[in-house]
């Protein structure tokens, strides 16, 4: 009987080290909210898991990576940043919306937990920090101020003459409104006359898109990096090309999607951007609140000649020359 006892307990304690040694140690908790599914903001996450892993954050091996995305609801955004403050040791936020949130969700429960935020146009602007090279507290990250002023300036090189540009953004998006105060500065001194739409929600797009081509009758589009208006961009892409008129984008994503050329930031590279500054947080080699807002300054134009060509709109031979990539 004692042998039939001490071959249990020896089973017993095998048992107990092999799913000790088979359990994998997770040291940090670390949450990624995702404003909307979009590819400039699916690429920043992609980059910062790249950046994490890079760094020795490996998910589901020394770390745990929460993914949370409420897709543009506001209700399930407060939810889900209730959840990621709460739950996890850093969290990433991607979209100014989810910054802001995040922060107050944050202040509300008191924490000081480190937020890192990307794809944030102006997070002085926007409320979010009051100082981009030394934010403090417990929240910075990276910026995608695109070149606004640089990409209007395009629209001289489109071989059309252009009088009138159009514009459709969110009225709720602050990233948005941001951009569309460059676009207008620019377009006034360069002599365009920038006709805007504000959109309350998705259901207002396609009718505000369609009232500037057919009605206002635009040149150009410029599409800003707008959350709501990138996740539907091939809405606004498809009128636009139906009656040839040429779509500015705010970033290389937008070009993906049916738009025409862009001269704009890559979202994965700022995405690893964010997640360099996190590897340093969770190192403790740097506290959040000391690190700079950071962004990208190589910028590249992108050219989507294929929907050019079955739009039957021209894109010039001098512009193509100059493109960083050209999808055929």
């Amino acid at each position: 009987m004692k042998a039939i006892k001490r071959l249990f307990s020896l089973v017993f304690v095998m048992v107990m080290v092999f799913i000790m040694v088979g359990c994998k140690k997770v040291e940090f908790r670390i949450g990624i909210v995702q404003y909307v599914s979009a590819g400039a903001l699916d690429s920043a996450r992609e980059g910062i898991v790249e950046a994490l892993e890079k760094g020795g954050f490996v998910d589901g091996k020394n770390v745990k990576i929460n993914i949370y995305n409420p897709q543009a609801k506001q209700e399930d955004l407060a939810t889900m940043a209730e959840q990621a403050i709460q739950d996890n040791d850093i969290v990433f936020a991607i979209a100014t919306p989810v910054a802001l949130v995040l922060k107050a969700e944050a202040e509300k429960q008191g924490s000081d937990i480190p937020i890192l935020f990307t794809a944030v146009t102006d997070p002085v602007a926007s409320g979010i920090i009051d100082n981009a090279t030394k934010p403090g507290g417990n929240i910075s990250g990276t910026s995608d101020m695109n070149p606004v002023a640089d990409q209007i300036a395009l629209a001289r090189e489109l071989g059309i003459t252009v009088n009138k540009i159009g514009m459709v953004f969110t009225s709720s998006e602050s990233n948005s409104l941001v951009q569309a105060n460059l676009a207008d500065a620019k377009c006034r001194e360069l002599g365009f006359n920038l006709v805007q739409r504000q959109i309350s929600t998705v259901n207002d797009l396609q009718s505000a898109v369609t009232d500037l081509v057919e009605n206002e009758k635009v040149d150009v589009m410029y599409i800003p990096t707008d959350n709501i208006v990138a996740d539907n961009m091939n809405t606004v892409a498809t009128i636009c090309n139906n009656n040839k008129v040429i779509t500015i984008c705010g970033e290389e994503g937008l070009v993906n999607a049916g738009g025409i050329v862009t001269l704009g930031i890559n979202y994965k590279e700022l995405g690893k951007l964010t997640g360099e500054m996190a590897v340093k947080v969770l190192k403790g080699e740097a506290k959040v609140g000391d690190l700079a807002v950071a962004t990208l300054t190589n910028f590249e134009l992108v050219i989507n000649k294929a929907k050019a060509t079955e739009a039957g709109i021209s894109i010039p031979e001098a512009l193509i020359a100059k493109a960083h990539r050209v999808i055929e």
